[in-house]
């Protein structure tokens, strides 16, 4: 890759909220050693066979029944876990244990010095999790053990939250569309037993465990904190490609954006370098371009706290008005945060919706 370097202030800087919290405020350590134990889904995990697919009657429900029930410490962890404060994956494989680092329970910041690049392949054992409690529950309830049930579930609700409190945005979105669809697996849950759920089961649920799912009651689910971690990873990409005079240094600059525009965009990739070597004549320094990027998260940041029907929000936001040359590579670097805020209003709507269902 063009644009390589040392992440290690990164890390240390992404990692820093985690080494605040003790190791009993972290799930992630126990959660993976007992993912590590789980023996294999009759299916992989994937669109064909997740949280929302799984149900009595589907095709091969015995075969699911029956690694829900092999897998019951699964039920323990997560029952014993969802007080932790958050998942709290390291970034980065310093210190991780070898195990989880074999089998890809890993947060990978700039792969092999790519800064272009992050890899969070621990997010399909999170997924394989959120599928098992959803099989489990169900095993439960055709069991007629239903409290037993929405313990488990509920339980995994927290961890889908925990994780929701990651610094990166893929990462992120990753969970916070996880916890989305979980919620719905909920309401098809009691749906389908409705006529046998207790009033004080239900009660419990609607009033003291869907509105909480944070460990402390002062933190709803509306304080997901803002994706922010992207922006000190392109702010060391900013740096790797511009020269000691904080000019652009036109060949790292072309191959490292057109790779980028042409991975998100394939079809794109013919004409990237050259489009990108032309930017580079007219492109911003490296003090203007590091000023429009932190400007950039500033404003998202302010309307992340803002309540949905703030009149401010209507206000032009600082990437809609940014000159698309002159800040070509901080477009490029920005993720879509707009989607996050589409996604947290999906989220309080799974989660009030469910509590208004069950009234």
């Amino acid at each position: 890759p063009a644009a390589t370097g040392q992440s290690t202030a990164l890390l240390e800087t992404l990692n820093a909220p985690w080494r605040r919290l003790s190791a009993t405020s972290r799930s992630s350590t126990r959660l993976f050693t007992a993912y590590l134990d789980m023996t294999a889904p009759p299916s992989d995990v994937g669109p064909d066979f997740n949280h929302t697919t799984i149900y009595p009657g589907m095709e091969n429900w015995d075969a699911v029944k029956g690694w829900a029930a092999e897998n019951s410490n699964m039920s323990k962890t997560l029952i014993e876990v969802q007080a932790c404060e958050v998942l709290g994956v390291p970034y980065g494989t310093d210190g991780v244990d070898p195990r989880f680092v074999e089998r890809g329970l890993v947060a990978l910041i700039a792969p092999e010095g790519d800064l272009t690049r992050t890899q969070f392949p621990y997010l399909k054992a999170i997924e394989t999790i959120s599928a098992y409690a959803t099989a489990e529950m169900y095993r439960l309830c055709e069991d007629g053990k239903f409290d037993e049930a929405f313990k488990v579930g509920v339980a995994n609700l927290r961890v889908l939250r925990q994780s929701c409190d990651a610094q990166m945005y893929d990462e992120k979105f990753a969970a916070m569309t996880l916890l989305a669809e979980a919620m719905s697996v909920h309401r098809d849950v009691i749906y389908a037993y409705r006529s046998k759920l207790s009033l004080d089961l239900l009660r419990q649920l609607s009033m003291k465990e869907y509105p909480f799912l944070k460990p402390r009651d002062d933190q709803r689910l509306r304080r997901i904190a803002m994706p922010e971690g992207d922006l000190w990873l392109a702010t060391e990409l900013l740096a790797s490609v511009f020269d000691d005079s904080g000019q652009v240094d036109g060949e790292k600059f072309s191959k490292t954006f057109s790779g980028m525009q042409a991975r998100s965009a394939p079809m794109t990739g013919f004409g990237a370098v050259k489009r990108w070597e032309r930017v580079a004549g007219v492109h911003g320094s490296l003090e203007a371009s590091t000023v429009k990027l932190n400007a950039i998260y500033d404003d998202w940041w302010r309307r992340w706290r803002m309540g949905y029907y703030e009149p401010k929000l209507g206000d032009p936001t600082v990437i809609s008005r940014t000159n698309k040359a002159r800040y070509a590579m901080v477009l490029l670097m920005v993720k879509d945060i707009e989607r996050a805020f589409a996604l947290r209003q999906r989220l309080n709507a799974a989660l009030n919706g469910s509590v208004l269902a069950i009234g």
